[in-house]
């Protein structure tokens, strides 16, 4: 961690959290019912707390929204984790003191799958429609689990007067295929007989990573999800400018949670390698923030929901102050 110090308007800015966690129970029970309606539902047919599935051209895409505030919507979006394990358990996305929306990119539950591979381009383009005939104008703070990073950023590069902020939770960066793949051609690792869920990642990031470079590679298959044209797209995005960013970054490392002590060296190494890339992100804008958690491997939502909280809450700061000063 000696050389992830990350600069934050002429400062070299570093956070840990060791924070506890706190109870929401009654906010997610609601948005668990609300998912569960919007799972079952059909058509495009209202269903709990304005659970709503949008036509975005032959497949529908969910859309939940609720609350009212003077501040900017937080739209949560998933990545590939289905938005009732990515989101909707995480007491960081049981606000109160501001509009919430949340979507799931096609292809992930509650969405329906779309009839063709698309790109993240597609994707964003599908959520920005979703969101217009959802009668939802923003503007956003945009807060992503996982590959819902690469749909944000590309949703900003073509609607940035929509985009306030952005808080990317263990995000995906373009390059990190290409890293990964590295890593593995240094550390060999075999996976053998059934493993730990934090290792089935680390098993599907070496696979992911080897065959990404294949002249079919790069395809989330259940997603219908082409993200290696969607990493493409990225590297042709234009920077965030001053937007408010806040990059949360996981510490534990894969093989120290499963207890694969003849491993955990290695494991770190990973560890280092992926937080490297998402400290790329940071410099995307002149007011990117990087804060790790030292209680998460992989979903800091729910593993440390205060730390996600403490970022989410910081960007909204940020917009807020940034209007009042305008």
């Amino acid at each position: 961690m000696e050389n992830l110090g990350i600069k934050q308007e002429g400062r070299e800015h570093r956070e840990v959290s060791r924070r506890g966690t706190r109870s929401a129970a009654g906010s997610r029970a609601r948005l668990l019912a609300a998912s569960l309606t919007a799972l079952i539902g059909t058509g495009a047919a209202q269903g709990l707390n304005g659970a709503t599935s949008i036509d975005v051209g032959g497949y529908k895409l969910y859309v939940e929204c609720d609350g009212t505030s003077k501040k900017p919507t937080l739209l949560f979006l998933s990545g590939t984790a289905p938005m009732m394990g990515a989101w909707l358990a995480s007491p960081a996305a049981s606000r109160t003191d501001a509009r919430t929306c949340w979507s799931t990119t096609a292809g992930v539950l509650p969405s329906e799958a779309p009839p063709r591979v698309t790109d993240g381009l597609t994707r964003a383009e599908d959520l920005a429609r979703a969101l217009e005939r959802a009668g939802e104008r923003g503007p956003f703070v945009l807060v992503t689990y996982g590959f819902g990073s690469q749909i944000a950023r590309l949703f900003a590069d073509r609607h940035a007067n929509q985009v306030a902020g952005m808080v990317l939770v263990n995000p995906w960066q373009e390059d990190t295929a290409q890293a990964i793949a590295r890593f593995f051609s240094q550390h060999p690792w075999k996976a053998n007989g059934t493993l730990a869920p934090a290792l089935q990642d680390v098993a599907f990031l070496q696979s992911f990573s080897r065959s990404y470079a294949s002249p079919n590679g790069g395809i989330l298959t259940d997603a219908r999800w082409n993200l290696r044209a969607g990493d493409e797209q990225t590297r042709r995005a234009k920077s965030l400018g001053s937007l408010p960013l806040v990059v949360v970054t996981p510490m534990l490392d894969a093989f120290t949670i499963a207890q694969d002590t003849a491993n955990v060296a290695a494991g770190q190494q990973l560890w280092k390698v992926l937080a490297a890339q998402q400290t790329k992100l940071v410099k995307l804008s002149t007011r990117g923030t990087q804060l790790f958690s030292d209680r998460s491997w992989d979903m800091v939502q729910n593993e440390d929901p205060d730390l996600v909280t403490r970022a989410i809450d910081r960007v909204l700061s940020q917009v807020t102050t940034t209007s009042t000063s305008r």
